[in-house]
């Protein structure tokens, strides 16, 4: 990958393609009817079938195992677009998490089992990484220990995106030599998968584990020894999560903007008072600054760069904060009507708040780079 922080010709015309089939597809009308309609699934199985079709949905995976071959970077850019209008896919869970595990550290045969299932989309994979309220992978207490040529798993994972809907679960479990990573099937007899809804009423799961007993042919890697690239690809799906985050923003931005022009008070634009243009100003410079910032960090992944923990940490603690900043500016910005449930601002706002704690918040990730750029002790 380039060193370039700009879009090449073949991204660009993906950009382009992937705003028009946003507008078409998932306007954000439909963020609202899924919303009424209660949706139990999380995301939208019509948009994620087309996805599928275009080739769209194992972008990142290689072609011999059912993908495009395509780098994270590419993947970026559709996120971008599909964050304009809060469209939900399992882009993170079953294609960055799910997929990125299971092509990290899966064997021959398991790459062939569910590489393929997962990007046309026919096998959903969830993945279970937080136990409680701390999002290190250092923080994981369930538990994974051998019982003759089985394991046996037990504990509980928090948060799992789309764990609701998910045909298989990846659970990173503690084991006697180190981090490991397991296959699991729902139904599997001591699995509960709890759903619940978060502020942006989305569905996401709880799953406890009592005891769930799975084979040797269900672990992925060797126990003890996948730490690192279990990191490499928690720190992808953050980096694809921050994509999706400055394309909300940058959208909520542009409605506000809109409205600034549009909306009349003494006679003239409330965009011609000084006051809301040195804001939306501010706020147009720092939506560029973090552009950078998050690209740079997805080029990190692609190029895998000694410094990609540390590019990853700062993109995710700048979205995090700037995401809610911008659903705070677009709700003032708009007056009493950005309050009310029928205005858009409140979308991206309540989108905000979700997205900038999964996968680590903004403190979280501060206190990560400073700690890898030896600003702060580990001990």
């Amino acid at each position: 990958m380039s060193a370039t922080l700009v879009l090449d010709d073949a991204q660009r015309l993906l950009d382009s393609a992937a705003a028009d089939l946003v507008a078409r597809r998932s306007p954000l009308a439909r963020v609202r009817d899924r919303r009424a309609a209660g949706d139990e699934t999380g995301f939208d199985r019509r948009l994620w079938k087309e996805l599928g079709d275009l080739g769209w949905a194992g972008i990142t995976i290689p072609e011999e195992l059912g993908g495009a071959g395509g780098h994270l970077a590419d993947l970026a850019v559709i996120l971008e677009q599909l964050g304009r209008t809060i469209a939900a896919t399992p882009y993170l869970s079953s294609i960055v998490l799910g997929a990125g595990l299971i092509a990290a550290l899966g064997s021959d045969g398991q790459k062939a089992a569910f590489l393929p299932a997962i990007c046309s989309g026919e096998t959903l994979v969830a993945v279970g990484i937080q136990d409680g309220n701390h999002h290190s992978l250092d923080c994981s207490v369930t538990s994974a220990a051998r019982t003759g040529d089985d394991w046996s798993l037990g504990g509980a994972k928090r948060l799992v995106i789309d764990g609701q809907v998910a045909d298989r679960l990846i659970v990173l479990a503690r084991t006697p030599v180190g981090l490991g990573a397991f296959v699991v099937r729902p139904a599997t007899a001591g699995v509960t998968v709890g759903a619940r809804r978060l502020l942006d009423h989305r569905p996401i799961a709880d799953v406890r584990l009592d005891d769930v007993v799975v084979g040797e042919g269900d672990v992925l890697g060797e126990p003890g020894g996948i730490q690192a690239a279990v990191g490499r690809v928690v720190d992808a799906a953050t980096a694809a999560l921050a994509a999706e985050m400055l394309g909300s923003a940058c959208a909520a931005f542009d409605l506000t903007v809109a409205y600034l022009k549009d909306r009349h008070q003494f006679g003239v634009p409330i965009g011609s008072f000084q006051g809301l243009q040195h804001r939306a100003s501010v706020w147009h410079c720092d939506l560029e600054l973090a552009r950078s910032v998050v690209q740079d960090a997805v080029r990190a992944v692609d190029d895998d760069r000694d410094d990609r923990p540390a590019a990853v940490s700062a993109a995710k603690a700048i979205m995090s904060e700037l995401a809610l900043r911008s659903g705070a500016e677009a709700i003032q910005m708009h007056g009493g009507i950005g309050m009310t449930d029928e205005a858009d601002p409140g979308l991206y706002a309540k989108r905000a708040r979700v997205t900038s704690t999964l996968l680590g918040d903004a403190s979280y990730h501060r206190r990560r780079f400073a700690t890898l750029k030896g600003y702060l002790s580990t001990t």
